[in-house]
């Protein structure tokens, strides 16, 4: 199935959410993370591929010293302040 998937069973995901939720609420957070790690370690082992998921904040991929020199342009740099004035 394509990650644009729809559900074939609405029965059984709100199931699943409402066991993840029971966990949450009688277990606890730890509890509910580490059942959820054993199941994504269990789809792994499955063959079943996943996103992460993980939003990071801007990575520069260039390093600073391989950064290309913009050349100085001071009749810019006049114009721009300037500009802010």
């Amino acid at each position: 199935m394509s990650k644009k998937s729809y559900d074939i069973d609405p029965v059984e995901t709100q199931e699943w959410l409402d066991a993840l939720a029971s966990v949450t609420q009688y277990a606890g957070t730890d509890r509910a993370r580490y059942l959820l790690d054993k199941i994504s370690a269990q789809a792994h082992t499955l063959g079943i591929s996943q996103t992460t998921g993980v939003n990071t904040a801007y990575l520069n991929t260039i390093p600073k010293g391989a950064e290309a020199q913009i050349p100085e342009d001071h009749g810019m740099f006049r114009l721009i302040g300037a500009f802010i004035r």
